[in-house]
C-alpha cells in the first residue's frame, strides 16, 4: 500500500501526540496538536490507514508543510477519502457558535432596538456604517464586548442589550480610503461611555494614529456611564486617554 506524509498545516510547536506507531487510524482521528500564535490547531487523519512512523516529538519546532507522520493507506482508501470529503462540508460546533455570539450585536437580532430606532426617526448605528464604508472591507474591533455589568445583569442578556458596548469600531474602505470608523450606538445604555467602550475607543484611536489613518466618528451618546458595577476600584474606568487622544 502506498504511504503518505501527514504534515504540518502551518508554522507551530507541537504540544500532543494522540497515536504512535502501528496504530490504525480513520479519518477525522486527531493524531496531534500543534500551537501556533497561541492558538490550537487540531491534525487529523484523511485517510484509514496505520501509523507507519512518527517524524516529530513534543516540543518540537516545525515550519508549514513540514512532514510529521507517515501514514500507509490501508484497502479503504476510497470510502474513507470519500467520508472525510462529506465531513469536511459539515458545520464545525464551534465555529457555529461564534457566529451565533457574532449576529447577536447585529439588528437582526436585536428587532425590539431596531425597531425604537425608527420609531423615533433615526437609523441604527450599523445601518449609519453600512452607508458610510463598504461592508466588505470593514474590520471590526471588539465586536463582542458588553458592559461592565455582569454582577448585576445575566451575561446571556448583555450580550444583546449591551452589544459591543455601545460602541463599533474598526477600519474600513471610504471613498476607497482606509479609515478609522467609531459609530457611537445610542441604543445601548443610551450610548454612555462605560469601561470596555472607552476601551475600545482608545484602541481605534492609538490604531489610527500608528497608522496615520483619518477618523470618522459618529457622535450620539448620554455621556459617562455611572452603571458599570463590575469596576469597582475607580470611577467606571474613566480614567481613560480617550480625550486626550481625540
Amino acid at each position: 500500500m502506498a504511504t503518505i506524509n501527514v504534515c504540518a498545516p502551518l508554522t507551530g510547536v507541537i504540544i500532543e501526540t494522540h497515536v504512535k506507531a502501528d496504530q490504525s487510524v480513520q479519518p477525522g482521528e486527531l493524531l496531534l496538536t500543534l500551537e501556533s500564535m497561541k492558538v490550537h490547531v487540531r491534525v487529523e487523519a484523511e485517510h484509514n490507514g496505520v501509523i507507519e512512523s512518527m517524524l516529530v516529538n513534543i516540543g518540537d519546532n516545525v515550519e508549514r508543510d513540514t512532514p510529521l507522520i507517515v501514514l500507509r493507506e490501508t484497502d479503504a482508501h476510497k470510502q474513507s477519502a470519500t467520508s472525510y470529503e462529506a465531513n469536511i462540508g459539515s458545520p464545525n460546533p464551534e465555529i457555529e457558535e461564534f457566529k451565533q455570539r457574532q449576529n447577536m450585536t447585529l439588528d437582526s437580532e436585536r428587532v425590539e432596538a431596531h425597531n425604537k430606532r425608527h420609531s423615533k426617526g433615526y437609523q441604527t448605528a450599523r445601518e449609519n456604517l453600512a452607508q458610510l464604508c463598504e461592508l466588505s472591507s470593514f474590520r471590526e474591533y471588539g465586536q463582542l464586548a458588553v458592559a461592565a455589568q455582569r454582577q448585576r445583569i445575566d451575561y446571556e442578556t448583555l450580550k444583546s442589550t449591551t452589544a459591543a458596548d455601545g460602541i463599533i469600531t474598526g477600519i474600513g474602505k471610504v471613498n476607497d480610503v482606509d479609515t478609522a470608523l467609531i459609530i457611537n450606538d445610542y441604543s445601548v445604555l443610551a450610548g454612555t461611555q462605560g469601561y470596555y467602550h472607552h476601551q475600545k475607543l482608545d484602541r481605534i484611536l492609538d490604531i489610527a494614529g500608528r497608522k496615520q489613518l483619518p477618523v470618522i466618528m459618529f457622535t450620539e451618546g448620554g455621556g459617562g456611564r455611572p452603571g458599570d458595577t463590575d469596576v469597582t476600584t475607580v470611577n467606571s474606568g474613566l480614567q481613560c486617554a480617550s480625550f486626550g487622544t481625540w
